[in-house]
């Protein structure tokens, strides 16, 4: 009658297999969230890089139009001068 006692009833071995089911989905969820995002993180890596080259050019090209405006600013100096 004891080993009757310690084994569990057919209610709590089927109420153990849902809980171990829902622990298993859960983990493949986790899984493949997880995964989705590292990809999705690897992209935006990619599109902030690309940005930071932008930049770099445009501070490249506020620099030389700089340049060029002084030089400009100087050759009309000398051109109201020369007058």
């Amino acid at each position: 009658m004891e080993a009757l006692e310690d084994q569990p009833s057919v209610f709590e071995r089927h109420m153990q297999t849902v809980v171990v089911l829902c622990i298993a989905t859960l983990l493949v969820w986790i899984t493949f969230t997880t995964n989705e995002s590292s990809k999705e993180i690897v992209r935006l890596q990619e599109q902030v890089r690309a940005l930071v080259e932008r930049l770099d050019t445009q501070a490249g090209n506020t620099t030389r139009l700089t340049n060029l405006e002084t030089r400009v600013s100087i050759l009309e100096d000398r051109m109201r001068l020369t007058k």
